[in-house]
């Protein structure tokens, strides 16, 4: 046992090939897994929904973007509507851009979350809402929401991380767990270094296979 978890390089590139593949392969095989089973959550709906009715969350929803086919149809079709139509439709466009957002107010807002938050790590501003990271020392996914009016600037209710669903504090932590952000650099470090190995086992693994094949060919 104490030889296969060993990598030898002085008994010949087969046997390097060998033990590199089976000993590096159950060194990060809890790596592998843990970006496998964490990655699977923006995937597929029905493991998300699984995996977060495990840990007692519920699934956040996600907003399907039509296929690149499907906007081309659509946009054929509004080439064919008739003029009357592009009147209405022209008509709907000029009433959004009447009432476009006014980004002026998010230097305001953005003024006053530094009065809150004299310290903090970053700060996403959008239409529904600000997003701020308190903690500059974390690499989680530790956020607190906050309201503001878009017309003025003016800060509303504040959703503490500490009290935030069970399904955004999951959705953090699986990234975390995902891009190994979890533990800091060195976490980082451990998580690039199993990637790049889980790469190179599918080679290993064929290099070793086709020897196998060709050296069986030879004694024949």
């Amino acid at each position: 046992m104490k030889n296969r978890l060993q990598v030898s390089c002085n008994k010949g590139w087969r046997r390097f090939w060998y033990d590199s593949h089976v000993s590096l392969g159950f060194y990060t095989t809890l790596f592998l897994l843990v970006m496998a089973l964490t990655g699977l959550t923006w995937s597929f709906t029905w493991y998300r929904t699984a995996v977060y009715s495990l840990f007692g969350g519920t699934a956040p929803k996600v907003k399907n973007t039509p296929r690149p086919e499907y906007r081309q149809k659509e946009r054929k079709d509004a080439a064919k509507q008739s003029r009357p139509d592009r009147q209405r439709h022209t008509g709907r466009e000029k009433d959004r851009k009447e009432t476009t957002f006014n980004y002026a107010v998010w230097d305001k807002a953005a003024d006053a979350v530094h009065q809150l938050y004299p310290t903090y790590k970053s700060v996403k501003l959008g239409m529904e809402g600000i997003e701020i990271a308190p903690n500059p020392n974390t690499d989680r996914r530790q956020t607190d929401k906050i309201q503001f009016d878009p017309q003025t600037g003016r800060l509303g209710s504040i959703t503490y991380y500490k009290d935030a669903p069970a399904s955004q504090t999951l959705k953090g932590w699986f990234y975390a767990f995902h891009t190994g952000s979890w533990g800091g650099v060195w976490t980082k470090v451990l998580y690039f270094l199993a990637a790049f190995i889980g790469g190179i086992l599918p080679l290993s693994g064929y290099y070793l296979w086709y020897k196998r094949k060709f050296s069986s060919r030879q004694k024949r």
